[in-house]
């Protein structure tokens, strides 16, 4: 494993952030507690031991909460994190070549 590297106490996990954007629900000046839009933002925060430098400015928007999985997709691909999968996870995977493509009509 090439990317091997030492990460200090703090630095070790890759951390995400969600904004959800708060304008325009209470009067100009105020906020309404507890209550946001179903839209927003996801990051990834910067880490140095990792070398992330943190997310671009336009990626990873969403403008529902079924767009939140894209936005942390899009946040995670643009700074290269790769994931791997757990135990878990792999009841969703085949280690079986595929051929062919998916039937359209299905």
């Amino acid at each position: 494993m090439s990317n091997v590297i030492e990460a200090p106490h703090g630095q070790k996990m890759i951390t995400l952030s969600i904004r959800l954007w708060t304008n325009n629900i209470a009067p100009k000046g105020k906020q309404l507690a507890k209550h946001a839009w179903a839209a927003g933002r996801v990051s990834v925060d910067r880490n140095d031991a990792h070398g992330i430098e943190g997310t671009r400015k336009g990626v990873g928007m969403f403008h529902t909460l079924l767009g939140l999985n894209s936005a942390i997709e899009e946040a995670l691909k643009d700074q290269g994190i790769v994931l791997h999968a757990n135990e878990k996870m792999t009841a969703y995977f085949s280690n079986e070549p595929v051929t062919g493509e998916p039937d359209e009509a299905a």
